[in-house]
């Protein structure tokens, strides 16, 4: 069995694919997982599940979202669980409550991260799945190009392929809003090479936001008006509320949950909750249009994630100019896109928009296919852009025991990479103030991982132990030569050194990535029309890299080496900003 685990923040999905190329929901049709943890101090033990999520025990503390803490809060524990072990005992607990009962052996597991996820957020995942899964393969899958694998295996068959170009792909789940742009190509195969991922934490649009907004807008309102009884603040405020009043309020989101869900499938429903709330009744009729009236505050944060958040790094990627987006597809994914006002505000974009029947589930639908043999052999290519940048400590000049950071020039943000190889990403000389342990005759290595597209300076990167991501320290006797080589592990989710052991490792500029250098470069060259058009002679320095572009896309032999075309390239996406 070729294993696919969907985590998601609210819902987890697994399943697998048959040889006929059928897709099995390995926890019951149209059925999921609620992603909670619940940790009880009376037996010491944590839960997780409907059990989690129904339980109801003195001083029990519930992780409702703890995935996202895995990127926002690494430190999170629940009693003295630390988030590590929650994720493990979480995929055990799915291992043996849904797939031990299938009498088939689990050859690979496919499990996704979303793209934002940094080095260490991704081995958290990997190691857990790897604890769960022990002496098993377990392959780290990018959320967005798992959801389109999933739309692609199929609509391929029925010969309703996707379009080539510029997709937007809208991932609104339970607790997080996440977008994506992928490049389509399609040859042989279909190759899909992600650009960019932005991510909206919970305070953003989500299915939790519009579950609230039902209990606060539409369920409290109409409760009040029925019964004369006042819901206390605490409800709507989320704050100090005790443990009952939790229980209460875990109780209430649920049904707000429910009518979402029946009102994305019907149109309209009933509601009857013989005890709301200390006991009286709530009944009502709910059509969508109301809904969508009252969740139109909440459809307000959506509207401003896209211009604040989606619509810039559009534009710095060349998909946004004066003539708004530049987009050939929106798919939309993830249980709460269903919800039609999203649709309405997504239409503003002004692109064809595809809601796909089940959205939620195209993600572990993809996974079981990028895992099975079929989908190995025939399925997609993928690429992706690693959204955050490295940096290096080394000892400031004539200062002594002060430490900076520096930049390193290997460009993750722009590279589109492979994410089943290793890359070589620069060398660093023993002799040379990058070595922190020089003195002491030790070869010592720091490097910090930051987030590419933020704006950060090497000033602002946090230098404690969760960005941490490589710390090496070796005897200079022991260490060969008069450099030590530096590798991104794209599948081991980490940095290593050549004193690790350098077999199979290599540089990209020994990838056969010029076809998708020639496609980065043809959209660079659009950009550059786009701008020459424009009015003014601050504009006509870009005629001289736009032929010198035209001379670059004729090489065949063009490699991620070519520095001077890189650089070429950057310059060009910087001029871009003039498009406003």
């Amino acid at each position: 069995m070729n294993l696919a685990i969907d985590l998601g923040t609210s819902y987890t999905k697994i399943g697998m694919l048959e040889e006929t190329g059928a897709f099995i929901n390995l926890v019951g049709a149209e059925s999921m997982i609620p992603t909670v943890a619940a940790y009880v101090p009376r037996t010491g033990r944590l839960y997780f599940g409907a059990a989690a999520a129904n339980l109801r025990e003195t001083g029990m503390r519930v992780g409702k979202f703890f995935k996202i803490e895995i990127k926002r809060n690494p430190g999170y524990r629940l009693g003295p669980y630390r988030l590590p072990d929650i994720l493990a005992y979480f995929l055990e607990y799915v291992r043996d409550e849904y797939v031990a009962g299938q009498m088939k052996e689990v050859t690979s597991v496919a499990i996704c991260v979303p793209n934002y996820f940094g080095l260490k957020a991704r081995r958290v995942v990997l190691e857990a799945a790897c604890r769960a899964f022990p002496a098993t393969p377990v392959r780290l899958v990018l959320e967005p190009l798992a959801a389109l694998a999933g739309l692609w295996q199929e609509r391929e068959p029925a010969r309703q392929p996707l379009p080539s170009g510029d997709i937007m792909v809208v991932d609104i789940g339970g607790g997080t809003a996440d977008v994506s742009f992928v490049h389509v190509s399609r040859g042989t195969g279909t190759g899909m090479t992600l650009e960019a991922q932005l991510h909206a934490g919970s305070d953003a649009f989500s299915g939790s936001e519009v579950d609230r907004a039902i209990l606060r807008h539409v369920l409290f309102p109409r409760f009040e008006l029925q019964t004369g009884q006042h819901i206390p603040a605490v409800f709507r405020e989320e704050k100090g509320m005790s443990p009952e009043e939790e229980y209460q309020y875990a109780r209430m989101l649920g049904w707000a949950e429910e009518i979402k869900l029946k009102i994305d499938r019907r149109g309209h429903v009933r509601v009857d909750l013989p005890d709301f709330y200390q006991g009286r009744s709530l009944c009502l009729d709910l059509t969508e249009e109301e809904l969508a009236s009252a969740l139109e505050n909440t459809l307000a944060s959506l509207r401003q994630f896209l211009e604040a958040r989606v619509k810039p790094r559009a534009r710095q990627l060349g998909l946004y100019g004066k003539n708004g987006y530049d987009l050939d597809l929106v798919v939309l994914m993830g249980g709460s896109a269903r919800l039609k006002g999203v649709k309405t505000v997504m239409a503003e974009i002004g692109t064809e928009i595809w809601l796909p029947p089940e959205p939620e589930f195209y993600v572990v639908k993809g996974l079981s296919y990028l895992g099975a043999p079929q989908g190995r052999e025939t399925g997609p290519q993928m690429k992706g852009i690693v959204p955050f940048r490295f940096y290096i400590e080394k000892r400031a000049p004539g200062k002594a025991d002060t430490n900076t950071l520096e930049p390193v020039p290997f460009d993750t943000a722009n590279l589109e990479l492979d994410p089943s190889k290793t890359y070589r990403i620069f060398s660093v000389p023993c002799d040379s103030a990058y070595n922190l342990g020089r003195e002491q005759g030790l070869v010592r290595f720091r490097m910090y991982q930051g987030e590419a597209g933020e704006g950060d300076e090497p000033g602002e990167i946090r230098t404690d132990t969760e960005s941490l991501v490589l710390d090496t320290c070796q005897r200079r006797e022991d260490v060969p030569g008069d450099e030590v080589d530096i590798y991104l592990d794209l599948p081991a989710s980490c940095l290593k050194t050549s004193l690790d052991g350098g077999e199979g490792l290599e540089s990209p500029g020994d990838t056969p990535a010029g076809q998708l250098w020639q496609q980065a470069l043809a959209r660079q060259q659009q950009m550059v029309s786009s701008i020459l058009e424009l009015d003014g002679e601050r504009y006509k320095a870009l005629e001289t890299f736009a032929s010198q572009l035209e001379d670059l896309r004729g090489d065949p032999a063009y490699s991620y080496q070519n520095y001077e075309a890189l650089l070429i390239a950057k310059l060009l996406a910087f001029f871009a900003v003039l498009q406003k």
